[in-house]
């Protein structure tokens, strides 16, 4: 998991710049806050922060983006449900990629206050990419 969130800063723009990464006490969110601080320390590093101790008012851009990635994957799984005709299970394999694609989604679609999407932001282009639906099937050849 350390090493996928390494990647995902990278792919986002932030290979060479330090970051802050910010977390409540929770114990495992430090640990996974110090890994990461670790592997990017090879880079530009990484600073820590935490937030005090019940205050979630200091997370409020964070807790949004939770909120924001959950209505995300509610929307995914409720539209793989109907494709498939059946229920998906939290535990199932395909949650995961849900989980990351909805957040890619929110990335490389959602248009920003500053009417602009994140990607714009990050990369000073727009992203061309065209989209399947999650769990459509596609086909290709060479």
């Amino acid at each position: 998991m350390v090493n996928q969130i390494a990647d995902e800063l990278n792919t986002v723009g932030l290979r060479n710049d330090r970051i802050i990464i910010k977390s409540d006490q929770e114990a495992s969110a430090v640990d996974t806050a110090k890994a990461v601080a670790e592997v990017r320390a090879s880079q530009h590093g990484a600073a820590i922060e935490h937030s005090a101790v019940g205050d979630s008012y200091s997370n409020g851009t964070t807790e949004r983006a939770i909120q924001d990635i959950e209505q995300q994957v509610r929307v995914l799984r409720a539209a793989l449900e109907i494709r498939l005709n059946r229920k998906i299970k939290i535990m199932e394999a395909v949650v995961p990629w849900m989980v990351r694609h909805a957040a890619c989604l929110i990335t490389r679609c959602r248009i920003r206050p500053r009417g602009k999407i994140s990607y714009q932001l990050m990369k000073g282009r727009k992203s061309n990419a065209k989209l399947a639906e999650f769990g459509e099937a596609v086909l290709f050849g060479y």
